[in-house]
């Protein structure tokens, strides 16, 4: 028996495969940072932690876009960071030696790389 499926439909399967597990990626990176974030202050963080979490704006402020799988599929990418009122995320971790976005990345590239890749959790 030969089964077949169109191209349109290939194509549209594929987008669909790949906008979810970029996504699971994206949200897998942003869950973890934002628990990276949620110490309590006090004490203030040093340099070499994550930033210590005070009014919860810059935990909240990790966000993924886009959010749709469809558009993520079709572009096969998607994107963490912060929105606008988490700015100063990055000044901390690129002028201050907090740790932040890059530093989880690294962290999480293992994971990362089994989770776009389809390879469930053992």
């Amino acid at each position: 028996m030969t089964m077949k499926m169109s191209d349109a439909a290939a194509k549209k399967a594929l987008e669909n495969v790949t906008g979810q597990l970029l996504l699971a990626a994206a949200a897998h990176v942003q869950g973890n940072l934002q628990r990276a974030l949620s110490i309590s202050y006090p004490p203030a963080s040093k340099p070499g932690e994550y930033p210590h979490w005070r009014t919860g704006n810059l935990r909240a402020s990790v966000m993924i876009e886009p959010r749709d799988v469809r558009q993520i599929g079709k572009d096969r990418e998607v994107k963490v960071g912060f929105a606008q009122q988490g700015f100063y995320g990055g000044i901390l971790e690129l002028f201050r030696g907090r740790k932040g976005l890059f530093e989880m990345a690294k962290t999480l590239k293992e994971s990362i790389a089994q989770i776009v890749a389809g390879i469930p959790k053992p």
